[in-house]
This record gives C-alpha cells, structure tokens and sequence, in this order.
C-alpha cells in the first residue's frame, strides 16, 4: 500500500516513528532531519507506555540498561500533585506493577472500606501500591533497577525521566544504519501540491525534491506538512487554559531532596510547577496561563517558588520562555498527510502524554499498515477514530486534575473550580462514590461509563485523581 514514507523533523518524535516503521522492512523510510536546527530539551518525563513503543522498535540496545545510561535517565514510579486540590495538600498517581498485582489489592483495599482507617490518599498509596510502597523507602538508582527489579524495567511496572536531546541522538544513531532508512540533512523550502490538495513532493533547500506515499510530519508546533494540506485543527483553550511556560535546567544543590523516582507537579497561583529529576541536573519549568499572569510576574513567581523552595540564587535562573497551544487535529491523517507528535496533539505536559501518544499513533499505524486487502479509506477512518478516542480520554483526565480543585484564592483556580465536568466523569464519579462491596467498579463497568474502548488513563488512574481530591466511597468513608 505504502512503499515509501517520509518523515519530516527528527527529535523524539521523527526518529521514534522511524524506529517503529522501519521494522516493516517491506516499507522504504527517508526522514528529513536538518542538523542546523536546534533541539531544545529541559528534560522529559514518560509514562510506561514506554516500554511498549521499545519492544515495538526492536532495537537491541532498548533492552538493556544500556540506554538509560546514555540518556542520563532516572526511574520514575508515578507522578506527585502539591497545592492541587488546596493549598499544602498532595496526591500521589503510582504507576502500577508489571505483574498487575496492585489492581487486585486496590480493589480489596476499596470494597473493604481501608481508607478510612488512612489520613490521606498519599498514605493510601504507599500502603497499597507497589511504586507507592518503593517511594517510601527511598531513591531507587538506575543500576539498582535494571539489576533488582527486572521485571518491572522490562515489563512496564515503572517508566522513565531523560534527557531527551540525548534520547533522539540514542534512536538516531541506531535507526539509520537500517538499511531501508535513508537520512537527508537538509531544511524543507517548498512543497508542492496536487490539484486535491495533497502532497505532491518536497523540495528541499539544496534544490533535491523527493516524493513518497506517504508523509509524516514530525516538526512540531510548526506543522509544516500539517498546514499544508490544510489539516484542521481544535482548539481546547476553553478547557485547558495553560498557554506557556518558563523553563530552566538547574543543578542538584539538595540532592537527597531533589533526586526522586517521581515527577512532581506544584501548583502556583496561575499554573503549576513541574519538577523532573535526570542523573546529573533537574529540568523545571512554570506552566502558566498568560490569561491570568503576565510572563513578568511568571518569572518573580517561579524564581520565588525556586529560591524559597530548593535555596537557588536568582544569579543562577535563567529562564526560557517557551510558547504553545493545547488541541489536536480531528483527523491525524488528513490527506496524505500523517500527524505524529506535537504537530497533531498537545494536551500541556502535566501527566507526561506527550511521548506516550504520538507512540502510541506510530504504533497504531505500523500495524494497520501490515494489515493485508483492507481499502485505503477504511484504514484511515479506524486510525482517525481510534486516536480521536484515546485524544478525548486525555482531555478528560487532564482537564479534571483542575476542574475538581477546592481552591479558590486566585482566579486560575476559581474558574476551573466553576468549570463544568463533563457527563461522562460526572457518572464515573457518582458510581465511584456510591459502589459498595457488592458492585465494586470493574474495568468492563468502567469503560461503559467513561464512553470509550480505549484510553491512556484506566479505572486506577481516576481512582487516585478522584482519592486525591477527596471523592471518596461511601463504604471508605470514617
């Protein structure tokens, strides 16, 4: 169907999509990644949906801790929300085992009312939790894992902080030697369509014009394939108000503090804080809303929160302001025209989608396109709806570590607070507080309620959102 592919722009998301393609050694792979532009990188957190997409690229080095260390990666057992749901309160989102026991023990932990014997659901966590229990007892090195929790480094029970300008370097290195992958270093200066509107060829800036079947664009917000043809884009600014963000990379000054196996997220007044611990530095940034906090006042309030918080000297914060938009493209694949990475969704960084997903669509589509006498229009519908799905249960999960806060002391939080929740989360809510040990939530009940066959985010992961923000079961109640 598809002989041969071009991808446009390198970074994470061209050469992850190249090393998933290219295992399709029936396909022929040319990505256009030009070295003079800069990859800008703060460091990267995941999620272990991770180790799906490496099984997937089948690259050798993936399976070995090899790679973590040439990406100066840290463990990362789940995700931790401060000044979320009040001011001095947190919860805790744990990645789940690899061997699914913790499903098992959460669900006897909720049918049998233990949370109200516990003060909050961070303690909850720890208790009943696999990475809940580990972070408790204290920072897992990277060595330590690959050799002590094998089960998990393979098998998805943890994901990952890197660096992410090394990781594309790592994956391009690799994927290149490939011999059906073809690199060009050279910039994209014109691209000519046919009378549909569809791409035609690509000229590039030393006067080359190549043509594929098919084209993936992996430049990002630029979207420069993306616009070409046209392909239409949502806004959900009306749900998702963080616009911005001001980041920094900083070295380790309390090291036994500031190094976890886990990526915090500290909400401030207009936005929140995200703190990603690598080997050697931290990556930390101020996701804000320019709506309700001019980038001026950002800066004083992030450096504030930094100096207070962690000690810094303000001489030694120097910030980076980087703009974005949060939406996605109804179709992914518009034309012929693939949208893979920023350039087809952003749902802002809080959660760690971002890597997760556009995987996730590469996969998607490597396996759709081995898939033998299917029609051309019938493989892009199932793939639009598909991701279209998995889109909406992103929004939905995100959008509510806002809307169900109790915070009311600025006007960020206020209008989230007064922002209505969807239908579907509404009915999940109300069945989770009201199940009882006869009708506990199940993943079938759970996904009849949630709207959708597929998803990010599971029965577990709303669980911790909605403990967190104190949603709790009738039964669990003291």
């Amino acid at each position: 169907m598809h002989k041969h592919i071009i991808i446009v722009g390198g970074g994470t998301a061209g050469w992850s999509t190249a090393a998933i393609l290219s295992t399709n050694t029936d396909i022929t792979i040319t990505i256009l990644d030009p070295s003079n532009i800069p990859i800008i990188g703060v460091g990267e957190s995941t999620l272990p949906h991770l180790h799906l997409a490496h099984r997937a690229m089948k690259l050798p080095i993936l399976q070995t801790n090899e790679w973590a260390n040439s990406v100066d990666a840290t463990i990362k057992l789940g995700i931790g929300f401060e000044n979320f749901y009040t001011k001095n309160s947190r919860w805790l989102h744990p990645f789940l085992d690899a061997a699914d026991i913790d499903r098992i023990t959460l669900a006897k932990a909720i049918r049998y009312g233990y949370y109200k014997n516990i003060d909050n659901q961070w303690d909850f966590a720890s208790k009943y939790t696999w990475a809940g229990s580990r972070l408790k007892n204290g920072f897992i090195e990277r060595t330590d894992w690959f050799t002590n929790y094998k089960t998990a480094a393979n098998g998805g029970g943890g994901a990952f902080h890197i660096n992410a300008v090394k990781y594309s370097a790592l994956l391009k290195t690799t994927v290149k030697d490939r011999p059906n992958v073809r690199l060009i270093d050279s910039v994209v200066s014109n691209i000519k369509q046919n009378d549909l509107g569809e791409i035609e060829s690509i000229v590039l800036d030393n006067g080359q014009q190549v043509t594929a079947d098919l084209y993936i664009d992996c430049t990002g917000f630029a979207s420069i394939l993306s616009n070409a043809v046209e392909s239409p884009w949502t806004s959900v600014s009306d749900r998702l108000f963080v616009d911005q963000a001001l980041v920094v990379q900083l070295p380790y000054i309390k090291e036994q503090l500031q190094k976890t196996n886990l990526t915090t997220c500290t909400g401030l007044s207009s936005g929140w804080v995200f703190n990603i611990p690598l080997d050697t530095r931290i990556g930390t940034g101020y996701i804000h809303a320019s709506r309700y906090i001019d980038s001026d006042n950002a800066k004083l309030e992030f450096k504030d929160y930094l100096t207070n918080r962690w000690g810094y000297n303000l001489e030694d914060i120097d910030l980076r302001l980087i703009k974005f938009r949060t939406g996605f493209r109804p179709n992914l694949w518009h034309k012929n025209v693939v949208s893979i990475g920023l350039s087809g969704f952003f749902c802002e960084p809080i959660e760690s989608t971002a890597i997760a997903i556009a995987n996730y669509a590469v996969m998607l589509l490597n396996e759709y396109m081995q898939a033998k006498n299917i029609p051309l229009q019938t493989f892009k519908d199932k793939f639009n709806l598909e991701m279209k799905e998995q889109h909406n249960d992103i929004l939905d999960f995100v959008t509510a570590h806002y809307q169900l806060t109790a915070r009311d002391d600025s006007a960020f939080w206020k209008d989230y607070k007064n922002l209505p929740l969807p239908n579907n989360i509404t009915n999940l809510m109300n069945e989770f507080v009201n199940q009882h040990r006869e009708s506990t939530l199940d993943d079938n009940k759970f996904h009849s309620l949630i709207g959708r066959k597929v998803g990010m985010f599971h029965l577990w992961s709303y669980t911790a959102l909605f403990l967190g923000n104190k949603i709790i079961p009738q039964n669990c109640k003291a």
